[in-house]
């Protein structure tokens, strides 16, 4: 995942899509105009918006994890009720 967020915003977007249109068919892809364009702008905005939603867990205090832990909360519980509730607020 590192890598692709990585290529993805880290190289321009008129190139990636230059790049799946016209390189794509050397490797037995061929797509429409509208067809790259949409699936190239949909993985260009996952990038960035899988760096978004890291930043913001990367924000969240260590001891809100911490605290949910000593009070006894599952993995799964910590993730829904602190992390996620901590870190919808935070990236918008």
């Amino acid at each position: 995942s590192v890598a692709y967020i990585e290529v993805f915003r880290d190289t321009p977007i008129l190139i990636q899509l230059f790049l799946f249109y016209y390189v794509g068919p050397s490797f037995g892809v061929t797509l429409e105009a509208t067809t790259v364009g949409i699936v190239g702008l949909g993985m260009y905005g996952g990038a960035y918006f899988a760096e978004i939603f890291r930043s913001g867990f990367e924000a969240l205090p260590r001891g809100q994890v911490e605290a949910a832990r000593l009070l006894g909360l599952s993995g799964a519980q910590i993730l829904w009720n602190v992390k996620m509730r901590q870190m919808a607020v935070l990236v918008l």
